[in-house]
């Protein structure tokens, strides 16, 4: 078995949470500009409407 780095592109919905808009296996030290426009499409959506994409978990 190799040693397989990831990298998590995220960003905070504000005082409440980091959100995790994507993730790639790292392969360079760059993030590809691709991967990086994908994570933006994401957080974008999310900001349209949080209340889709979170999940309440009772402790």
């Amino acid at each position: 078995m190799g040693n397989v780095q990831y990298r998590m592109l995220y960003f905070f919905h504000g005082n409440v949470a980091a959100v995790i808009a994507h993730g790639i296996t790292k392969t360079t030290t760059e993030v590809p500009p691709r991967e990086i426009e994908r994570a933006i499409r994401r957080k974008k959506q999310f900001e349209q409407n949080p209340e889709q994409h979170i999940q309440e978990i009772e402790l």
